[in-house]
């Protein structure tokens, strides 16, 4: 077998890490692999090893004590103190400390 794969060859990728961001068929992990486009239905398997941020979680960055919120339109953020939004690609997810995971 080569080195690396040509066109034509089957392959199989394992990556186990936190998933950063996903937004529109794209994914981003706290470890710097990004995924452009997840194909056709089937074509990417992926199992969740654990589940992610729950509404209410509530962490601390280093700097504040965030909360895990629904801004009103089904987009979960982290808000902090002060009331100002801050999303998930604007913060190393990986960092967060938890204080309190939300209650079911």
């Amino acid at each position: 077998m080569t080195d690396r794969p040509t066109a034509g060859s089957r392959i199989r990728i394992l990556i186990e890490d936190t998933v950063e961001s996903t937004d529109s068929g794209t994914l981003r992990t706290t470890g710097g692999v990004y995924i452009e486009s997840l194909g056709k239905p089937g074509a990417v398997t992926l199992q969740i090893l654990e589940p992610g941020w729950q509404l209410g979680d509530i962490v601390h960055d280093g700097r504040d004590q965030l909360v895990r919120i629904d801004k009103g339109d089904g987009v979960h953020v982290w808000q902090r103190p002060n009331g100002y939004v801050t999303y998930d690609d604007e913060i190393s997810l990986a960092s967060l400390r938890v204080i309190r995971p939300a209650t079911p």
